[in-house]
């Protein structure tokens, strides 16, 4: 899981776009003090257009950044406060992401509870050979089931085992 690191990325996005609203503060305050427009070199056009362009950048990566920072808080908040529990996998369908040629995938889960209605869960995975080996279609697998939203989940991968 990597709940630590999206969490990380999204404390530095959020530092960067705040070091962009920095620059932007003082390159206009240079404008309003000198009355001038900077000027690009070798050139006789102005870059005021330029200049609109990192706060909007600034913001753009302030957004993201708090997503996955919140991600990251909602993650954690599962594994922590999480309901533990069993479904059989229904469905592993990739997302068209990987990372370092390492597949994402989809997982649905079928949950059975036993003081609740059955419902479906879904799980973002990494596909690694040890995953791929022990989760697949029609494998009972352990859960961490979100109490606020509970078609989020995550899979323990320490207590797997087949329905068969």
């Amino acid at each position: 899981m990597s709940t630590k690191r999206n969490g990380a990325w999204g404390w530095i996005l959020v530092m960067a776009g705040l070091g962009l609203v920095a620059l932007t503060v003082v390159t206009w305050a240079d404008v309003l003090v000198t009355g001038q427009l900077p000027e690009a070199p070798n050139t006789q056009s102005n870059v005021a257009g330029v200049m609109c362009a990192p706060p909007i950048v600034a913001i753009c990566l302030i957004m993201f950044g708090f997503g996955l920072v919140a991600q990251a808080w909602r993650d954690a908040r599962t594994v922590r406060d999480g309901v533990p529990s069993w479904g059989v996998v229904t469905a592993v369908e990739g997302t068209g992401m990987s990372i370092d040629d390492v597949p994402q995938v989809r997982v649905r889960v079928r949950v059975d509870g036993a003081d609740a209605v059955p419902f479906e869960a879904e799980c973002l995975a990494m596909y690694t050979s040890g995953f791929q080996a022990r989760v697949s279609v029609g494998t009972k697998v352990a859960l961490i089931i979100d109490p606020t939203a509970p078609e989020h989940a995550f899979i323990d991968l320490n207590v797997v085992e087949s329905s068969q």
